[in-house]
């Protein structure tokens, strides 16, 4: 019994000890950082079909994703990615180090 004890106490201490990162923009720009270059082929697979596309000229696209209150924009460039954008009360992303 008194090896039980020490032992959820010792759990209760490390759980109490492990946080959680806080999720800020910062963070979902840092996510949002990986994408540069990326092909947009790799981006679609990775986060679903857009939920538009708009063709700025004949090598330039802006895709539009949605979700939970983030809309989030990346300019494809000759099917590379070259620049995103975001809006939104919930664009963030756990910060890492």
């Amino acid at each position: 019994m008194k090896n039980l004890t020490a032992f959820l106490v010792a759990l209760a201490l490390a759980a109490c000890s492990t946080s959680t990162p806080p999720r800020t923009t910062k963070g979902y720009e840092r996510v949002l950082d990986t994408w540069y270059g990326a092909s947009e082929l790799e981006l679609v697979s990775s986060w679903g079909e857009p939920r538009s596309v708009y063709e700025v000229d004949s090598s330039s696209r802006l895709l539009t994703f949605l979700n939970w209150g983030c809309e989030t924009r990346f300019t494809i460039k000759d099917g590379t990615v070259v620049n995103w954008s975001f809006r939104g009360t919930e664009c963030k992303a756990e910060e890492s180090e």
